[in-house]
């Protein structure tokens, strides 16, 4: 088996109560699973993989479902695992591959289509964070997940950090313009916070008025561009930590109100348990040098300040409300 095989086919069908038996099905009546967790695949694998299989065929069935569809000519089957391989077949020109065809319910369906992506070795970080969550919601634990899946329960638990990331810092991802690490990194913050730490990384000398995007766009095109207009790469994983560890977040000694009090957030969590305040959340930042107590959610922060605010102007009706914005208007008595 080659490589491409290997890395593809060799996880094997799980789950199996009873002797498979191997049918060809053609291509042509394969429908690919919507809960398929596999969003991303690389086309250079992908045609490797179809060179494997066009030489040496499809060593590993695919697992499929009947459909259960109403006034169907011919049966149709539901990929459940496979589906690379069915892509990889067709840009092979195959009429049909092998099949183990299984009848199950769409949660069982769902979760061995997870569990069998998971095992790969070429999964994208979202792609497996996204299909951890879906699996926490099922087995309830990071711990049933990490079983379940063979992985390291701290593996699970990063990995699950990342769905917290940001539109753009999503995309600088998937453009491989930034690692996991600095991924990792970023999504402990807030939005506003990812957005600004996103920008150093990719070019500190960015001003505070440049656009993200437009961060990333550059970047992007410098990468692509190969070094040729300059030599390019991201800040260092160990620069970027240093950077939020130094310039990132409000540190919650200035807030002006009880770090105790429910009655500032609309779900009812008070700063001192927060899973944003640095020091009470140890899993999350724990190896972050970070000396005080620290709100790694400026949005929630300024919401907080403008609800405490409101609150004391309420109770105090007569106060007068000073306001910092410069003004070119001359003051009147």
């Amino acid at each position: 088996m080659t490589t491409a095989e290997s890395r593809d086919q060799g996880t094997g069908i799980r789950d199996q109560k009873e002797p498979a038996q191997v049918r060809m099905i053609a291509l042509d009546l394969l429908d690919e699973n919507p809960l398929n967790p596999r969003r991303s695949m690389d086309e250079g694998a992908l045609n490797e993989l179809a060179a494997s299989i066009k030489a040496s065929g499809i060593s590993q069935p695919l697992l499929v479902r009947p459909e259960d569809i109403e006034g169907l000519i011919e049966e149709r089957y539901e990929i459940v695992c496979g589906h690379r391989r069915a892509q990889a077949a067709t840009i092979a020109e195959l009429d049909e591959v092998p099949c183990i065809v299984r009848a199950m319910t769409d949660q069982e369906a769902a979760e061995i289509a997870l569990v069998d992506n998971l095992q790969r070795v070429d999964v994208a970080a979202l792609d497996e964070a996204e299909a951890f969550g879906k699996l926490l919601v099922t087995l309830g634990s990071i711990a049933a997940v990490a079983a379940r899946v063979g992985k390291d329960v701290a593996h699970v638990a990063k990995r699950l950090r990342l769905r917290t990331l940001g539109t753009w810092q999503r995309d600088a991802l998937l453009k491989t313009l930034i690692t996991v690490d600095h991924a990792l990194l970023l999504a402990r913050l807030g939005v506003a916070e990812q957005d600004a730490a996103l920008k150093w990384a990719l070019d500190p000398s960015a001003g505070s008025k440049t656009p993200v995007d437009k961060v990333i766009a550059a970047s992007w095109k410098y990468l692509r561009d190969d070094g040729r207009h300059r030599q390019w790469e991201p800040e260092s994983v160990v620069r970027l930590r240093e950077h939020i560890e130094q310039s990132v977040g409000r540190k919650l000694s200035r807030a002006p109100w009880n770090l105790a009090a429910t009655n500032l957030d609309e779900m009812g969590m008070d700063c001192l348990t927060c899973p944003n305040n640095t020091k009470a959340n140890a899993a999350l930042f724990s190896d972050l040098d970070i000396d005080e107590a620290t709100c790694a959610d400026g949005g929630c922060f300024e919401r907080k300040r403008e609800t405490y605010v409101h609150i004391q102007l309420t109770s105090a009706p007569n106060a007068i409300r000073l306001s910092w914005r410069p003004t070119s208007t001359p003051p009147r008595m």
